[in-house]
């Protein structure tokens, strides 16, 4: 992915869910940064404490985590639809 520049100003959005992720998620924004991926403002996501956070379905139960979820996904289609096709 790296040399094939497919995300070459694209929007992208980064969720990042986990025990901590603090560290993974800074590191992911870097290297999406160096790609030239436009991480837009509120497009980036970090979830800690993930587990205490799902039920035994796999879903998040938690009313924030769902908020900003469909915020972030929000957001994300206004970039796409800003940017036209690719």
């Amino acid at each position: 992915m790296v040399s094939s520049a497919e995300l070459y100003t694209k929007p992208v959005a980064v969720i990042t869910s986990s025990c901590d992720g603090e560290n993974a998620h800074q590191a992911l924004q870097l290297n999406l940064s160096m790609l030239n991926a436009n991480v837009f403002d509120g497009g980036a996501l970090l979830i800690s404490g993930a587990n205490s956070r799902l039920n035994e379905d796999g879903e998040f139960v938690n009313n924030e985590v769902n908020s900003s979820l469909k915020l972030l996904i929000s957001k994300l289609l206004e970039e796409v639809n800003k940017k036209g096709s690719f």
